[in-house]
Formats: C-alpha cells, structure tokens, sequence
C-alpha cells in the first residue's frame, strides 16, 4: 500500500527485465522479425538472425517480446543467453539445456560436450529450438553457434556492430550467410519521450512526474533507452526516499560520462590488464599467466581475439608480430 507521498508502485517496471505490452518506434523491425519466427506456427524452420546497434537500441527487449507474443501461438523451447557471462562453447550450451527444461544434476559441469549437444537434439527434435545469443561478439569458442544451427535451431544473434561475426571461422559464417540482418538505429529524443511515458505509467503514481521532466530524460539519454530507464528509475527513487511525492528538475541525473572501461572486459581480459600493470610481457608469456589466475585454459586464437579488443579499447599497446609480439599498459 502506498503511502504519503509515494512515487513508485511498480518498481519491477524500471528494470530491463520488464517486458512492455507493446514496442515503441520499433514497427519495422518487429516486422522483419515476426516474419523470419512466423514459420514455427506452421511447424516449418524459421529464420536466424542478427539484431545489430547501439546499446539501449531495444534489441533485447524487442527479442524477448517477439518470442513472447509467438508463444502465444505456437509451442517451440526458446531460451536467452547473455555471452558476455556465458562465452565458453561448453557454458552456452549448457546454459540452454538448463533453460529449456532438462535436470542440470544429469548434466553437471564436467559432462562430456557431445553429451550436452546430445541431449539439445533430443530437445530440438520434439519441439522447435529458437536461441537468443545476446553480446555474441563475447562469444570466446564460435563453434557454438555452429552446433546450434546444426541441430536446426533458429539463432537470434545480437550485438552493437554489423561485423561482430566477420572474423568467425568461414564454415560458420557460410552456415549464418541467410540470416537476416536487422538494424536497430538509436532512438529520437521524441521516441524516448513515448518510451518514457509509458514506463511512467507503468512505473510511477499519476501525477508524481511531469512531461518536462521527462523530455530532460530524453534529452540526456542520446538515444539510449536503457540509461533513459535508468535515470527516470534514479529520479524516482530520490523523490521516493525525499517524501516529495514527485520528480523534481534537481533530482535528475546530469549526464554520465563515458562508462568505466574496466566493466566492459571479461575476466581474461582483466587478468591480462592486472599482469601489465607490472610491467609489460611477450605475447606467450601473458598467456600463461592468464591461464593461471584464470584457472582456465585459453585457446591462442581466443586470446589474440581479447588482446585486439584492449587495444582498439586503448587499454593496451602491442608491439612486434607473432610469438615476438609484446603487449603494454598504455
């Protein structure tokens, strides 16, 4: 029961697990979409995908709100898996045998890899199989994506750049070359506004925020929806824990700078920043004790891959070639 001067009454719809009853500015891309899924209600194979943009672009929520409104339709497993948490080949799968229903205590950690694929086929061949691979470009072994269309599943790949996938092994992409391709542009100041709103009706006691409030918002998030969310959340709370009863202009967030770059590596990735710190190492060298405080081995093309990130991120230098390439903290 809310009381004097309450702001918020559905705190669960200013999380990005909060699926809307509707998209906003999205009908294109909810088109493409719902054509390439459309099949699975005739019992035929749908179409793959990959869902590219900026971040706070609606790519997840648009993924998970497409396969909602199917399920309403059609019976197929579906699960979502985010590889920045999940990027091993083993992690994946095992991930979706877990969200699709089968006992994890039959597949521990350990089980041998044909066993898990294995056991997605059984799976796959009793109903439909539609995966959501958020972050794919953090996907370390791509063989996984591999083993999934293998086994007829469809593959809603989602990533921030078109060229995510253009280094994968050429077999793979040949397997992904029909996918279709769905842009996701930033959103408009306007489009935020509508957003914003309707997460405020949702979200907030009538009255307890005002439209200028929420074109500020908007302003500010260029054209991030997620970090609009986020701020309306962080102004809705600072008036709920004032008592004010309503989102004033002083409680809105001024613009937040570029996000701390250590929150978008890997645990590799961090293990390697911590080892140049102290100075820096060969190629070889780094990777070993990668390995080591990781205690888990790293392929050498898997590594080259992160250390490319860190330098294109200006986190590391890299000098030499080959097994003489050397790597500092820049």
């Amino acid at each position: 029961m809310e009381g004097e001067g309450s702001v918020i009454r559905n705190r669960e719809a200013l999380t990005e697990e909060f699926l809307p009853e509707r998209m906003f500015s999205r009908d294109g891309q909810l088109q493409q979409m719902a054509q390439c899924l459309a099949p699975i209600a005739g019992g035929s194979s749908p179409r793959s995908m990959m869902l590219y943009g900026p971040p706070g672009t609606g790519k997840t929520c648009m993924s998970r709100y497409v396969l909602s409104q199917l399920s309403e339709q059609a019976s197929f497993h579906h699960a979502y898996v985010n590889c920045w948490n999940f990027e091993t080949r083993f992690k994946i799968l095992f991930s979706i045998l877990q969200k699709i229903g089968a006992d994890p205590s039959k597949h521990r950690v350990g089980t041998p890899i044909d066993e898990i694929i294995e056991a997605l086929a059984r799976k796959a061949r009793s109903r439909q199989l539609v995966v959501i691979l958020d972050e794919v470009d953090r996907v370390s072994d791509e063989k996984a994506v591999y083993d999934l269309v293998e086994l007829g599943a469809c593959v809603i790949m989602i990533a921030n750049n078109e060229t995510a996938t253009y280094k994968w092994d050429p077999r793979i992409r040949s397997r992904l070359s029909s996918a279709e391709r769905i842009a996701f542009p930033k959103y408009r100041h306007d489009e935020l506004e509508g957003i914003l709103k309707d997460r405020a009706e949702w979200a907030l006691m009538p009255g307890s925020i005002s439209l200028k409030e929420i074109v500020r918002i908007a302003e500010r998030a260029s054209g991030d929806a997620r970090a609009a969310i986020a701020a309306l959340r962080a102004a809705a709370e600072k008036a709920e824990a004032a008592g004010a009863g309503k989102v004033t202009a002083d409680m809105l967030s001024e613009p937040s700078g570029r996000k701390d770059r250590q929150a978008e590596l890997n645990r590799f990735q961090i293990a390697a920043v911590t080892q140049l710190k102290k100075g820096p190492l060969p190629s070889g060298e780094l990777l070993e004790l990668i390995t080591k405080m990781t205690g888990e081995p790293v392929a050498e093309r898997t590594f080259r891959k992160y250390m490319e990130e860190l330098v294109r991120l200006g986190m590391v230098r890299a000098e030499g070639e080959g097994r003489w390439r050397r790597y500092s903290v820049s």
